[in-house]
């Protein structure tokens, strides 16, 4: 959950190094073999065909060879991401800084990329890095391009999972991965990585909910050892995802480090393409769809609440409501504060939850009062004429899911406890700490966890949501979770 803001990019720059073929297994790595059953299929990749979103091979167009892989999104009317992917055995050695490589080309009204995660026994997570964090994502028409990811690694990881996405309308191609390994040269690094690194360390030392697990003395080690080579803080190799990278491998997978581009970006405008929507369901029954927000922007902000508050007066005014469903299960975060402050009429006036500081465990409370949102004695968006739903104290279905991560928890939390109000779906997807950003030398800034969200009952919630009534979703045609929150709300 970012309090404030969210990231997007992370620009890499190249300097001097060598690259060395590691025998990573990538299979079928360059689309040439079909799956044996499905002949339009790649072998040895995994992937969900449906109506919206379809994967196979193509000889229409490739960067080399004969094929390449295209996910059509063609008939594509969400904004979900469609991921493909494949697990590769991969023995990492103590401390290496391994490249990916991989070739794209879009026709896309949306954005296309590919995510890389290294893995250690018990899936613990020892690194993750995609296009976006990089500034490799595909947008609009291109031609074939290389493009490339880095990630360091130490002996733990024993596995890669390697994988795309895509979302919104049109075509991607993808071709050619291979796994590299990085060899830098000897040289001290300039004085402002110094700075950087210095910085960034004492920041996570005095702030993280995770700095007592961090092995200090081995980090200054490897950090020194990574930093050789290097002429900017920004190049390919550089050491400043180690540290988020070895805050993950302790458990911490909300820390992340954004640029200051993209800090600037969500100064002045919203990256999501997703907006909220509303419809009646059978029995008035109100449904309100709130999707992730990113922006820090005042104007942006207030539109995206006013936005939600329209959808709930809509409804509200033109039908008897017997009972509201919030669906938050596309919900994977951002700027919780917009989306708290639209939902204020279902929400209620008053206190909804606490963040609670990791390091001295003061608390400051959330508070929704005549279309304000805010934090502590702070007001963080306002709707002007703000809407009260004519029913005092509905019965409140709130949906979640794996999806609903960080922001789209913290509005859950919103509503666990208050009365005629029942959490449905499945285990949310595990971002509840809080996230503060601090500013680095370069203006890039860390948005680390350094506390915790509780409910408005003070109750704590350190790792995922879970949701009061939990459905299995075995059937794709049906969805299950909405229909077991419509038979509680027609009771």
């Amino acid at each position: 959950m970012k309090t404030n803001s969210q990231s997007i990019v992370l620009f890499c720059f190249f300097t001097l190094f060598v690259l060395v073929r590691i025998q990573a297994q990538i299979l079928n790595n360059d689309f040439e073999l079909s799956n044996d059953s499905i002949h339009e299929y790649p072998k040895d990749w995994k992937f969900v065909t449906t109506d919206e979103a379809q994967f196979s091979l193509t000889s229409s167009t490739k960067s080399s060879g004969s094929k390449s892989f295209i996910v059509d999104l063609t008939n594509n009317t969400s904004q979900k991401n469609n991921y493909f992917s494949q697990v590769v055995n991969f023995q990492g050695k103590k401390l290496q800084r391994v490249l990916l490589t991989y070739y794209m080309k879009s026709d896309l009204d949306g954005t296309a990329g590919i995510w890389w995660q290294a893995r250690g026994k018990n899936d613990i997570q020892i690194g993750f890095t995609n296009s976006g964090m990089q500034n490799q994502q595909v947008s609009g028409k291109t031609e074939w391009s290389k493009y490339t990811l880095l990630l360091i690694i130490n002996e733990k990881c024993t596995q890669f999972i390697i994988g795309g996405y895509a979302n919104g309308k049109g075509k991607v191609w993808f071709d050619n991965f291979k796994v590299e390994d990085i060899k830098l040269s000897d040289t001290n690094p300039p004085k402002e990585v110094k700075t950087y690194l210095k910085a960034f360390k004492k920041i996570v030392n005095t702030h993280s909910l995770y700095r007592d697990s961090l092995n200090w003395k081995q980090i200054d080690k490897d950090l020194k050892y990574l930093s050789k080579g290097i002429d900017s803080i920004d190049a390919v190799g550089s050491p400043k995802n180690y540290i988020i990278n070895r805050l993950k491998e302790a458990g911490d997978n909300h820390s992340f480090i954004s640029p200051k581009a993209s800090f600037v970006k969500s100064q002045n405008s919203q990256t999501s393409t997703s907006v909220p929507y509303s419809k009646l369901l059978n029995n008035n029954i109100g449904y309100v769809n709130v999707p992730d927000f990113s922006s820090r922007n005042d104007s942006i902000k207030v539109e995206f609440a006013t936005k939600i508050q329209g959808l709930i007066k809509k409804l509200d005014t033109e039908h008897t409501i017997k009972g509201w469903v919030v669906d938050l299960r596309d919900n994977p975060g951002g700027n919780m504060h917009p989306m708290l402050a639209g939902l204020g009429p279902l929400t209620g006036e008053g206190t909804s939850g606490y963040f609670i500081s990791g390091k001295d465990k003061i608390s400051e409370a959330w508070f929704y009062k005549d279309g304000s949102f805010g934090v502590g004695h702070n007001i963080t968006t306002q709707v002007e004429n703000p809407y009260v739903i004519k029913e005092t104290n509905p019965r409140i279905a709130v949906l979640i899911g794996s999806r609903t991560g960080s922001s789209g928890e913290m509005t859950a939390v919103a509503f666990i406890g208050k009365d005629n109000t029942t959490l449905f779906g499945q285990t949310s997807g595990g971002y509840t700490t809080t996230n503060q950003d601090f500013e680095l030398p370069n203006g890039d800034r860390v948005y680390l966890a350094s506390g915790y969200v509780a409910d408005r009952n003070n109750v704590i919630y350190p790792k995922n949501l879970q949701p009061d009534v939990t459905v299995i979703e075995d059937n794709k045609d049906v969805d299950k979770t909405l229909e077991a929150a419509l038979k509680w709300l027609f009771k």
